[in-house]
């Protein structure tokens, strides 16, 4: 959402990425993404990969096997996330293929907590092995596809650079981490929700989503719902919008209760009514990655989100002292007022016929 910053094209290999003998692997597809021009395979560290070109050549038999129409998505890919290491027993289908599909999911849902990539079919995951010099193909999931939703001008033209796939391994090192702890069960389910609106076509429902997702960090009391969730997003964005967050959150108060979000629009025509909530769809949205991005990459923050009582405790600080460890806030004028460009928006994406 919004305009990234690119950090170059450093640390990008010029070498060719192979899966050596012996070695299992575990692939995603990434049908059509927009990815910087400069990049052609860039290690993530942890034999963590992104290429452009596919790193293995399908027979004839595993194309039968996989279907047309996922073999036409593989050879026309624009990016394949892979993950690969020495195997114990490269023959057999077994926990080494489920750690490794594991933890290559993991990079990709870092990157949605970066930004949503364009892709035109569900990314899907392949897992297999290079036995004896050959590779093959043990398994194969079709993946939830992202739902981008973009409608300025440079979140419709931004690609995918270093820094978002550098910063997805980072976030997705950290869900490897909070997810194998048993704490941070509100973090847990705030990340739930975040996905959850990521992968829904309905704007009203992704901003529910967000809002649910931005709740679970703000962790709102109960009877001060409103009032919670408009002073405490002060930390995330300046004071100057407690206008914009109370509508948000009222808009989340009327999916929740199964209203239309634009009854909460003082507005007699609907396309604008829809217009306002689709706009505050995206400013949620930006502001949930917002979020959780700072906890996840901020173990001092992630410390205090570990359990309710910590949490509780947190959010008794002083405004000051919450600030300094959120760091700099969002500049409303420059990442969220700008992000619905009302002439990249059709009758489509507003439910209107």
């Amino acid at each position: 959402m919004g305009a990234r910053k690119c950090c170059g094209n450093m640390n990008v290999e010029e070498t060719t990425l192979q899966i050596d003998k012996n070695d299992k692997f575990a692939l995603i597809t990434l049908p059509f993404p927009q990815i910087d021009g400069g990049i052609t395979e860039l290690s993530l560290g942890s034999d963590i990969w992104l290429t452009k070109h596919a790193p293995l050549n399908l027979t004839a038999n595993w194309r039968e096997w996989i279907g047309t129409i996922r073999n036409e998505q593989f050879q026309k890919a624009n990016g394949f996330l892979i993950i690969k290491c020495p195997a114990s027993q490269p023959s057999i289908l077994d926990g080494e293929n489920q750690t490794l599909m594991q933890q290559i999911c993991y990079v990709l849902d870092g990157l949605l907590i970066v930004t949503t990539p364009y892709c035109q079919s569900p990314p899907f995951l392949i897992t297999g092995a290079n036995v004896d010099g050959t590779v093959s193909v043990r398994g194969i999931q079709e993946l939830t596809q992202p739902v981008c939703k973009a409608f300025n001008q440079s979140s419709i033209m931004g690609k995918l650079n270093v820094c978002d796939f550098q910063q997805a391994k980072k976030l997705g090192d950290a869900l490897e981490s909070v997810n194998a702890n048993p704490a941070h069960s509100r973090i847990k389910r705030a990340l739930s929700a975040f996905f959850a609106g990521i992968r829904d076509t309905r704007s009203e429902e992704r901003l529910h989503q967000f809002c649910r997702s931005i709740d679970g960090i703000i962790f709102s009391r109960k009877g001060q719902g409103k009032r919670d969730f408009r002073k405490r997003a002060c930390d995330f964005i300046d004071t100057k919008h407690d206008d914009i967050m109370d509508e948000i959150y009222e808009m989340r108060s009327a999916v929740e209760h199964l209203r239309p979000a634009e009854s909460e629009v003082q507005n007699t025509d609907l396309r604008r009514r829809r217009l306002r909530v689709l706009e505050r769809s995206v400013q949620s949205e930006a502001i949930a990655r917002f979020a959780l991005q700072r906890v996840l990459l901020n173990n001092n923050l992630l410390r205090q989100f570990e359990d309710d009582q910590a949490i509780e405790r947190f959010w008794t600080n002083p405004e000051n002292t919450r600030r300094n460890e959120w760091g700099t806030p969002l500049n409303f004028n420059n990442e969220l007022q700008s992000l619905l460009d009302q002439q990249f928006v059709d009758d489509a994406d507003l439910g209107i016929s």
